[in-house]
């Protein structure tokens, strides 16, 4: 649900690098289960979105030139008028939301977030990290809630799930982030404890002290996803439930996988056989689910069936005392 990314938008400038995918599905895949009515509302969001992280994630662009740019993008969504037309995306949004009578806020704390991005704002606490998930994933669920018409009551439980696929990415791009952004978004703090800094992501294989601050991650990564367990049954429209089942699941998988392999030695992400999976297990989760058989919440990460090179299915592991 907090991965909004779509199609490229064009811009007249350098397109930053590529980025690996984060967990399957996200915004983009919401987008097809959206009511067709509303898909056009959708996509504005997600445009405007898109073109924002472009602008941040640009390795061309100076500091100041990014905010400028964020700050060009938030003038035309509130104020509209004559701008420039690589700003399009924010006029159809605003245009969009004055159809749905939606709220401006969400993609406005998105920006915030993508300015403190540009500045190099960098976390020193796990407090800090909370804060920058509620400006720069967080209102991604809260607009497709309020997309939907969903109850205020399932916001906390999509916090969560928004959190746990932003910090996912976080561990799934940690390197690429350091080494072509100067960008790290673990806490300082967890670095300083082990005696590590975040200049060690530039290697190409995790040193012990780093594999520690990635589990530590994880290990936080897991409550997000406990929390977030019971976010499909709190839903109305049964296509974002199923949206929402499959992101739990796929964000399982992967936690587990970001265990067993390194990803400063590897990309990582999950092939057809491993998505194929997910989507089984989501059905008969959410079916269950919805029958009041829930299963209890998992203790370790599930069976990975396209665990190549994996030489067994571990159990669940023994990580540092927070």
């Amino acid at each position: 649900m907090a991965d909004f990314r779509i199609k490229t938008a064009h811009i007249g400038r350098t397109r930053a690098a590529p980025r690996r995918p984060p967990v399957q599905g996200g915004y983009a895949s919401a987008l097809r289960r959206v009511p067709k009515a509303m898909r056009r509302h959708a996509a504005a969001f997600a445009s405007f979105l898109k073109l924002a992280h472009d602008i941040t994630g640009d390795a061309n662009l100076e500091p100041e030139a990014k905010i400028a740019q964020l700050d060009a993008l938030e003038r035309a969504l509130v104020s509209g008028g004559g701008v420039p037309s690589w700003l399009s995306p924010a006029l159809e949004l605003k245009a969009s939301l004055a159809v749905t009578g939606g709220s401006s806020l969400h993609a406005r704390q998105l920006l915030q977030a993508f300015r403190r991005d540009a500045e190099g704002h960098r976390a020193r606490t796990w407090g800090d990290v909370l804060m920058a998930c509620r400006l720069a994933a967080n209102p991604v669920g809260h607009h497709i809630l309020e997309l939907y018409g969903e109850s205020a009551d399932a916001l906390a439980a999509t916090d969560a799930l928004c959190t746990a696929i932003r910090l996912l990415r976080v561990v799934q791009e940690c390197r690429d982030d350091w080494v072509r952004l100067g960008r790290c978004y673990f806490p300082l703090d967890w670095f300083d404890a082990v005696g590590a800094s975040p200049e060690h992501l530039v290697e190409h294989r995790a040193t012990p002290a780093v594999r520690i601050v990635l589990d530590r991650m994880l290990d936080r990564i897991d409550r997000q996803l406990d929390h977030a367990r019971a976010l499909p049954g709190a839903l109305r429209d049964p296509g974002l439930r199923m949206e929402t089942a499959v992101l739990l699941h796929a964000a399982r998988l992967m936690a587990g996988r970001l265990r067993r392999r390194d990803p400063l030695a590897q990309g990582i992400s999950l092939g057809p056989l491993a998505r194929g999976w997910v989507m089984v297990r989501a059905r008969l989760a959410l079916a269950r689910s919805m029958a009041g058989m829930a299963p209890a919440p998992p203790s370790g990460p599930p069976i990975d069936p396209g665990a190549e090179g994996d030489q067994d299915i571990p159990g669940p592991e023994r990580h540092p005392q927070q």
